[in-house]
């Protein structure tokens, strides 16, 4: 552990890891009781396009790898791709800003559905990466950032559940949790 522990890029992918997991488990959390609760869905319609979320989710994961390697195979250097659709998903992310005053429909759909290609597009950069610390020590490296990332969860799952019930709204939680993986 004390070569794991001695490499800086551990501490920038547990930055990174935990800024990630705020977005996409914030969501997971949150958005079939925002949905509910205050955009009136029922539980049919909550059911419906929470499954057009993950969906979309997923596809963001898939085309974030394809676009790397497609930026890759066109000279763009490993590291650039990476920070490319990075930061593409992080801006992504940042939709969540709007979500609040997004009108019930289609804006508000698609403006989640941006949310969810980006939140789940930030997972293949931060894996790659964190492959890419050593191979030799691949199981404590995931395995560390994996528990931080949880344990920070848990940290901040009870916050968010009291400014939810403070201010009897899910809007300030949600525009928070998209923000950090930009920063990271």
């Amino acid at each position: 552990f004390r070569d794991v522990l001695r490499d800086r890029r551990l501490w920038l992918l547990l930055v990174t890891v935990i800024a990630i997991n705020i977005t996409w488990h914030g969501y997971r959390a949150w958005l079939p009781l925002y949905l509910q609760e205050q955009r009136g869905f029922n539980e049919a319609q909550m059911s419906r396009f929470t499954t057009y979320y993950y969906l979309v989710a997923d596809v963001g994961s898939w085309t974030v790898g394809g676009l790397t390697l497609w930026l890759c195979r066109r000279g763009v250097a490993l590291q650039t791709s990476r920070l490319i659709t990075y930061g593409g998903s992080a801006l992504l992310t940042t939709t969540t800003l709007l979500v609040p005053f997004l009108p019930d429909g289609w804006p508000l759909k698609v403006g989640l559905l941006l949310v969810a290609f980006g939140a789940l597009g930030l997972f293949p950069s931060y894996f790659a990466l964190s492959q890419e610390v050593s191979a030799r020590h691949q199981g404590k490296i995931t395995g560390t950032l994996g528990f931080a990332a949880h344990l920070s969860l848990a940290m901040i799952y009870p916050l968010e559940g009291l400014i939810n019930d403070r201010t009897g709204s899910f809007n300030l939680v949600l525009c928070i949790v998209g923000v950090p993986p930009l920063f990271a």
